[in-house]
């Protein structure tokens, strides 16, 4: 059989421009966090929180246990309560803007721990409490790891 001897490119048409492009790969890495969740024993921080904020079947029905979620801390106003949300809460670096965080919680963290990374991926651990009149899902006695 013979070898071609000229290698052709065809234009791919619509061209991506560089904004799409590394919008989907942001898009993917925002993902990351959620799809190895469940393949290692945590709980997406979707499923503990409905679409109001409150909490969820799922959040009522474990209260007490002790869960792992994965997720990007907000900053603290008191070094001690803080909010992770299933993306950062930081700047987007396309566009300038904040986008919506996702599902958020809150958590307690523990008093020994020194102050968590803020806008950095973290996998929290503590006891899951639902709170309030608002039924706020809270992790009590939280420690918190680098990812």
């Amino acid at each position: 059989m013979p070898f071609p001897t000229k290698i052709r490119c065809h234009e791919v048409s619509p061209q991506p421009n560089r904004r799409a492009v590394l919008a989907g790969i942001a898009g993917l890495i925002a993902l990351i966090p959620v799809t190895s969740a469940s393949a290692q024993g945590e709980v997406p921080l979707a499923d503990l929180v409905g679409p109001e904020g409150q909490a969820s079947d799922l959040a009522r029905s474990m209260m007490g246990r002790t869960v792992r979620v994965r997720g990007y801390l907000a900053p603290s106003l008191d070094g001690r309560e803080f909010a992770p949300s299933e993306s950062s809460p930081g700047v987007c670096q396309l566009c300038g803007v904040i986008h919506d965080p996702g599902a958020t919680i809150k958590i307690n963290s523990a008093a020994s721990e020194s102050a968590p990374p803020i806008l950095e991926p973290v996998l929290v651990e503590g006891q899951l409490a639902v709170t309030g009149p608002a039924s706020t899902v809270a992790l009590l006695d939280a420690t918190t790891r680098i990812l």
